[in-house]
């Protein structure tokens, strides 16, 4: 089945979808980013 990605680059948020077999899942870019720098 084929996958479709979704990037939204807002000014306050960033998010990435992705949808495959009909389920999508959606990551908070901006989220992951600032806690992978504060988890340093």
């Amino acid at each position: 089945m084929a996958k479709v990605l979704g990037i939204d680059l807002g000014s306050t948020n960033s998010v990435v979808a992705v949808m495959e077999g009909g389920s999508p899942t959606a990551e908070d870019l901006i989220h992951d980013l600032v806690e992978g720098l504060l988890n340093r």
